[in-house]
């Protein structure tokens, strides 16, 4: 026990548990303990989807404030605040999972916090979108009694790569923008590029996204509310509780991909073997061939030769001596019968 507490000890000294590990990193570490999940939990940024989600929840006004810089909208009070949210509106639908659900006078808010690359931003926006539509939109309502519908994506990463500071979309007729459109905007900020956003405030804002470290009055409200986050047990009981379910699904991805992979490996390296393994036998087969095939055509061309040779030999004995065939056969080594058939043939 003791040997495992300092090899722990020299573990966590040697490799200590910082905001910059990516969850695929920190599983990669080996045997989880629940003392590094705690140091994790202690060195968690704001821009982790967990504690992100908690701040949101727990302040609707500072949920107000961030919502305020990111649509330029001047909002009321928020009237729902969710963090975690679930959409689904049939059993056989895709459902989906929104980081933060806010509300305000009719207008509805997803605020995503997206640390990884992902696919397909955009349509993702759209189902996300269409989600909150239907589940707003009951039977027998009108559709003038859809709101507007924000989905916001606060990316670490460019989610284009286009190295702009905010893409902004909405549908609005091709031939004449001044037309209303569907009023649904999709918002993807840009972390990495946000030296480049013209307002100070929201400037800071996802400078401490991308930093932690705050600048003003508004950043520095949400680097204590952080810290408060941390603070709570319950919350850290939770974030652990999922933290070790996720490292196990990890796990059983990675070994479940090697396995699958190892035997893909091995069935498609059987496949190469043999076809190699027939090419390369071929060729050597066909080489070994024509070298024996040589050295045997040398040997029965000699031969024939040679047996040439003693035929002319014995019809010039039996014409220049007057010698029998079996004689001049006898004389030269060759049989009787080949003498024959050879004065026969010619």
């Amino acid at each position: 026990f003791h040997k495992h507490r300092t090899l722990m000890k020299n573990y966590n000294k040697n490799n200590p548990t910082t905001p910059a590990d990516s969850f695929e990193e920190f599983c990669q570490r080996g045997n989880i303990t629940k003392k590094m999940l705690k140091e994790r939990w202690k060195s968690l940024p704001f821009s982790n989807d967990f504690i992100f989600c908690k701040v949101m929840e727990d302040n609707p006004m500072l949920c107000k404030k961030a919502l305020q810089l990111l649509t330029g909208l001047p909002l009321e009070k928020i009237k729902i605040c969710s963090a975690q949210h679930s959409v689904k509106d049939s059993t056989d639908s895709r459902g989906i999972r929104l980081d933060v659900y806010a509300k305000s006078s009719g207008i509805q808010f997803d605020l995503e916090i997206q640390t990884t690359e992902f696919a397909r931003p955009l349509l993702r926006a759209r189902y996300y979108s269409a989600c909150l539509d239907t589940s707003t939109l009951r039977k027998g309502q009108y559709f003038n009694s859809l709101g507007d519908v924000y989905i916001i994506f606060l990316c670490l990463k460019d989610p284009f790569k286009k190295g702009l500071a905010c893409y902004s979309y909405r549908r609005t007729c091709s031939q004449d923008t001044s037309m209303p459109d569907d009023r649904t905007y999709n918002l993807f900020y840009n972390i990495q590029a946000c030296s480049t956003v013209a307002g100070r405030e929201l400037r800071n804002f996802l400078e401490f996204i991308k930093t932690d470290r705050p600048t003003d009055t508004f950043t520095q409200t949400l680097a204590e509310k952080v810290k408060q986050t941390k603070q709570n047990a319950q919350y850290r009981r939770n974030y652990m509780t999922l933290e070790m379910k996720e490292i196990e699904r990890y796990q059983q991805g990675v070994a479940k991909g090697y396995r699958t992979g190892r035997v893909d490996g091995e069935s498609q390296g059987r496949s190469q073997g043999i076809t190699i393994g027939r090419s390369i036998g071929r060729s050597q087969g066909i080489s070994i061939g024509r070298s024996i095939g040589r050295s045997q055509g040398i040997t029965i061309g000699r031969n024939e030769g040679l047996l040439t040779g003693k035929i002319e030999s014995a019809i010039s004995i039996m014409k220049g001596l007057g010698l029998s065939m079996e004689k001049a056969a006898s004389l030269v080594g060759i049989p009787v019968e080949k003498l024959a058939q050879a004065i026969k043939n010619t």
